[in-house]
């Protein structure tokens, strides 16, 4: 919760807040999501949109599709730097199309999106 004050103090409310994440991550979502009501929807008056998808990356970026037409914005989608080797990241996605959330996220707006102004914006720290 402390996160979420923390960005509404620096930024202000946000238009959404998701939460994403595949198995424990998704459990650890939705034990957040009952424990603290509001938290992901209905404070502030948010609306939230879910979504199920057999990969995590393609799943926000249709997610950020979807806002961006809807809204007629450029969303922007934050990620935290995953641990480990990044070039065991970037064989894998070559050999495998997997990889860290964020690039494979980008590399499927890419695809997706030819004009780069069109593009949901994908930042990491």
């Amino acid at each position: 919760m402390m996160g979420k004050e923390h960005f509404i103090e620096t930024f202000g409310v946000p238009f959404y807040t998701m939460s994403t994440g595949g198995s424990g991550g998704a459990y650890t979502s939705l034990q957040l999501a009952d424990a603290f009501p509001g938290l992901f929807d209905g404070e502030h008056g948010f609306r939230v949109l879910r979504c199920q998808s057999p990969a995590i990356p393609n799943a926000i970026a249709a997610l950020l599709l979807h806002i961006r037409n809807r809204t007629g914005n450029i969303p922007h989608v934050y990620f935290g730097w995953t641990e480990g080797n990044p070039i065991t990241y970037l064989l894998k996605f070559l050999a495998f199309g997997e990889g860290d959330t964020a690039p494979v996220t980008r590399e499927v707006l890419r695809k997706a999106i030819k004009n780069p102004l069109e593009r949901p914006r994908i930042h990491v720290g």
